[in-house]
């Protein structure tokens, strides 16, 4: 029996790759966009298929969030799957980033994904056997300069994540964390990224125009194939293919380059527990 996913995001990238995927393969998809006539090619590649795509915009709020997806969940009377793939990215120094720009990095990137699963829940929950997917990156839990917020975005997700992976065990529900590197999508397309405020004078000549310069130069040279990625996502979920071989991992790594480097931030965090053994064990009563 084919099952219903819910993909946030499918504009373009990964979630347009991820829904075309899900179909192919008989799955029922319904897709969320903020603007259908902005995505009007998308969405016609996604209904020329047989999916179907809604507005919905993560920064709306808890309410009217809740309210979008009881709709979408009565067009087939169940979601199985939701996956939360839509995001953004806001860059720049911590010392720089203003609250309105703080805040939209954390609605879209944390708290809509957060009010999606948890307006879906409860039905899941009886349901049971059911997934919840949050797209991360290795941003996620390698931080790089000017990115401090984004990577706050994306960790804080991932807690959430595992901490509801235990909260629905019992009720035959699972979760999953892809853990993203650099793939060909928009995201570090010049005017894309939304900057958390200026500047300060010092931080210019060493941050501004070095590690912006490298995010926007980096747009189109990113090694990851995210219909690859799609491809592996979506065979995790059913269970066959190469990504089906994956069984039981809290976070599914995609890319060469986010494998590299989450292994070199494992060796740290190895190093410093080592590093650190003598003190800790010195603090117990």
């Amino acid at each position: 029996m084919s099952r219903v996913w819910l993909i946030t995001g499918v504009s373009s990238g990964l979630g347009l790759k991820m829904a075309l995927e899900a179909l192919s393969v008989g799955e029922i998809v319904l897709g969320t966009v903020r603007d259908r006539k902005k995505a009007a090619g998308a969405v016609e590649r996604i209904e020329t298929l047989g999916g179907q795509v809604a507005e919905l915009n993560m920064t709306w709020g808890q309410d009217k969030i809740r309210t979008e997806m009881q709709k979408a969940e009565t067009m087939h009377g169940r979601i199985e799957v939701l996956v939360n793939n839509a995001g953004c990215a806001v860059v720049g120094p911590v010392e720089a980033f203003g609250e309105v720009q703080a805040r939209k990095q954390m609605d879209t990137n944390l708290f809509g994904p957060l009010f999606t699963l948890q307006a879906v829940l409860p039905r899941m929950r009886a349901r049971r056997a059911c997934l919840i997917i949050n797209i991360s990156s290795e941003a996620g839990q390698v931080v790089e300069p000017c990115g401090g917020f984004y990577s706050a975005s994306k960790s804080a997700l991932e807690s959430i994540t595992e901490a509801l992976a235990l909260e629905v065990t019992e009720f035959h529900m699972s979760t999953l964390i892809v853990q993203s590197g650099a793939f060909k999508t928009n995201l570090l397309a010049p005017g894309a990224m939304e900057r958390g405020g200026e500047f300060p004078r010092d931080y210019v000549e060493a941050l501004e125009g070095r590690t912006l310069g490298e995010f926007e130069e980096a747009h189109g040279m990113q090694p990851g194939d995210p219909g690859k990625a799609a491809e592996r996502v979506v065979e995790a979920v059913r269970g066959d293919g190469v990504g089906g071989r994956v069984k039981g991992v809290q976070r599914l790594l995609l890319g060469s380059d986010c494998f590299r480097s989450i292994g070199r931030k494992l060796e740290k965090l190895g190093a410093d527990r080592e590093a650190c053994r003598e003190v800790a064990e010195g603090t117990n009563l």
